[in-house]
């Protein structure tokens, strides 16, 4: 499959992913109100944590080995399986031994509330490194449908828990934790029909070298999540639910307009992983056609944003914009400095993957600690804007040597990228206006 269809693919399911994923938060926005949307999103961002921590860089792991050789699917998907059961409960017995010792870390969250959530660990675990897997076979179409199953079985639990039989915040994460489950059994008889898997194969050799490369980018995950989801955790310890539910409104806007990247950065590390693209010349043209959109999106989205609030979440949510706008510069480089770091990946992890977000990370949890206190989620927004900026700054010095080349290769599209999206745009509206 060709990379722009493969984008294509997983761009067009994307969309709908986060458009199931809007309509969910609208939902949770609207009948939690801001306090039950605040506590209902660091509970998500708890378990990512907890996924972040639990995985090892085994879903890199994943699309690295079994992109570079197929014959070992078998026992990678093994791997995966029991990984992922081992792994996520430890993690979900650490994450709840610590909430037992220092409860006030995790906000007002009951502790039965807490644990219930905690379990859905080991469940997405399971589903992460099987997603991983098939993205490694270049098998994109069953790559997409995993997410997309999850993701219309979850909006479909909120909407029946919260809409239809009007239940709280705790049946909710108990159905969620319920769906999960039978997904992750669905998913395993999937992988195991489909790649003939016994799930026994346990290569331990095999366990050693994905063990050696994934932790490279378990680093470099664990640093990227905290720089994009740490301010979630410190506005609710500083400033409560209420505020974190406003703020979240703000970061579930700004995941919609990072999903391009993302999708592109997804399929450039199996290229480059397979040695498909050309050395640095590839990426550089990707990187200049990002530049170009979400430059546009930007610039477009701003005017609009306070509109969109209203007209999707209500009033009670209208200072999400404030935040939104902020955030808004920090996007565009965190687009550019995904591609880089999707690039990187699939040339064998350099330690500058782990190290520029390492770098973000602190500068973005040291200004929080002095900025969300005195300028609450606004505060959290400008720093999110600054350690992006300065993530991007360093993987793109990095990538600009080592790819013998100059920041306006990476950064300034040529006259031809720009007529072609010009045309491509008039195309488009001929198309809508007739």
């Amino acid at each position: 499959m060709r990379f722009i269809e493969s984008v294509a693919i997983t761009f067009t399911s994307r969309i709908i992913i986060v458009l199931i994923a809007i309509a969910s938060s609208i939902i949770t926005a609207r009948w939690l109100g801001p306090v039950g949307k605040g506590t209902f999103a660091v509970l998500w961002i708890i378990v990512g944590l907890g996924v972040q921590f639990g995985n090892f860089g085994f879903h890199a792991s994943n699309v690295y080995f079994t992109a570079r050789d197929k014959k070992s699917v078998s026992e990678v998907a093994s791997i995966s399986l029991w990984l992922g059961l081992i792994a996520g409960i430890i993690i979900s017995l650490e994450l709840i031994s610590v909430y037992l010792i220092r409860p006030g870390l995790f906000g007002n969250i009951p502790f039965l509330l807490f644990s219930v959530t905690i379990i859905l660990i080991p469940f997405r675990l399971i589903l992460y490194f099987f997603q991983h897997l098939f993205l490694g076979l270049q098998k994109i179409l069953v790559y997409n449908s995993f997410e997309l199953t999850e993701r219309t079985f979850l909006f479909l639990v909120v909407a029946i828990v919260l809409v239809f039989f009007k239940r709280g915040l705790f049946s909710l994460m108990l159905f969620t934790t319920l769906v999960t489950g039978i997904l992750a059994v669905f998913y395993i008889i999937y992988t195991h029909n489909v790649l003939n898997s016994s799930f026994l194969d346990f290569d331990g050799r095999l366990f050693g070298k994905m063990f050696k490369y994934g932790f490279k980018s378990y680093l470099a995950c664990i640093f990227g999540f905290l720089i994009v989801r740490s301010d979630m955790l410190l506005v609710n310890y500083f400033k409560g639910a209420n505020p974190s539910g406003i703020y979240s409104v703000a970061v579930n806007l700004a995941d919609f307009f990072y999903l391009l990247p993302v999708t592109i950065g997804s399929i450039l590390f199996t290229k480059v992983s397979a040695n498909i693209a050309d050395e640095g010349i590839f990426t550089q043209k990707i990187s200049r056609h990002t530049v170009l959109l979400m430059a546009i999106i930007c610039i477009l989205i701003a005017p609009i944003t306070k509109f969109l609030i209203l007209l999707m979440y209500g009033v009670q949510f209208a200072f999400s914009a404030t935040p939104f706008l902020w955030l808004l510069p920090g996007i565009f480089f965190l687009s550019l400095a995904t591609i880089y770091n999707n690039d990187l990946a699939g040339r064998g992890l350099p330690p500058i993957v782990f190290i520029a977000p390492g770098a973000g990370f602190i500068l973005n949890f040291s200004l929080n600690l002095l900025f969300i206190p005195r300028y609450g989620i606004t505060g959290a927004a400008i720093t999110s804007s600054i350690s992006y900026f300065v993530m991007f700054i360093i993987l793109l010095m990095y990538l600009v040597k080592f790819t013998h080349s100059t920041m306006k290769e990476f950064l300034v599209p040529n006259q031809e990228e720009i007529n072609l999206l010009l045309k491509r745009s008039m195309k488009w509206l001929k198309i809508k206006i007739s």
